[in-house]
């Protein structure tokens, strides 16, 4: 009987022993493992709404915009009508001072003319000028030049010579700048040079070339000018076999521009 009392009372202990264990092991269940299995997911992060939703308003955000940026077009400037510029003026040339005049002024006092040989030559002038470009002005130019000669005192077989010269041609003026008062003009034409002895007229077509600096003094719509020049041009075996006829020399001109100063 003690044997079998003993039996069951190992029995009961190793029954408590477990019991005990399972409990134990079903609460560390309960503490560590399930709130890891139960703990909700996190919710996802809101999504940031842009300015094409409609609920949203537009919102413009400043930005400093630098010089020369390529996303920058500036507005188209206005047009501007560009009127043309006229010169009137008066001078006169020095056909001398050309290849040749010594010569011819030789020739012509041999001839029984006054000693001052050929002397000057009195011309007008008017140009038309448009903007090409805003250093350049191209146009036209006309002008008119004449000058005589008297014989000298007591020659009887000598007349009075008389030679008139009309010109037209084109010309390019080229500025250093719109800022600065001169400009360098260049031209090429024809020249029409007459000579009269004794009612007989004699004519000729010349070509010629020039060159000239042109001073602006003011910057008004009608200012004042003065140029100076070198005109190249010669008519061959006027006066004789090998005596030629300068229509050129060193030039001085002034007078008034009229027209906008651009």
């Amino acid at each position: 009987m003690r044997a079998r009392a003993g039996v069951w009372a190992a029995a009961l202990v190793v029954a408590g022993c477990v019991g005990a264990g399972v409990g134990m092991g079903s609460a560390w269940a309960q503490d560590v493992v399930t709130p890891w299995a139960t703990e909700p997911a996190p919710s996802p992060a809101p999504v940031a709404t842009t300015p094409t939703d409609p609920g949203v308003p537009m919102q413009v955000v400043p930005v400093l915009v630098q010089p020369g940026d390529p996303r920058v077009v500036p507005p188209p400037a206005p047009s501007r009508r560009r009127g043309p510029q006229v010169g009137l003026g008066l001078g006169y040339r020095v056909p001398m001072l050309s290849p040749g005049g010594k010569k011819v002024g030789e020739a012509l006092q041999a001839y029984g003319y006054d000693e001052g040989g050929l002397g000057f030559l009195f011309e007008t002038q008017i140009d038309l000028v448009w903007r090409y470009s805003r250093e350049i002005d191209v146009g036209a130019r006309a002008g008119y030049a004449m000058n005589f000669w008297d014989p000298t005192s007591g020659d009887a077989d000598a007349a009075e010579l008389s030679l008139d010269v009309a010109e037209v041609g084109a010309l390019v003026r080229m500025h250093p700048s719109r800022r600065v008062p001169f400009a360098f003009q260049f031209g090429a034409g024809v020249l029409l040079a007459t000579t009269t002895l004794r009612g007989e007229h004699d004519s000729e077509l010349v070509p010629f070339v020039r060159a000239e600096l042109r001073v602006v003094m003011s910057t008004a719509r009608v200012s004042p000018w003065v140029s100076f020049g070198y005109t190249l041009a010669s008519w061959g075996d006027a006066l004789g076999p090998g005596v030629d006829l300068p229509l050129g020399g060193l030039g001085i001109e002034a007078g008034f521009r009229f027209g906008e100063n651009r």
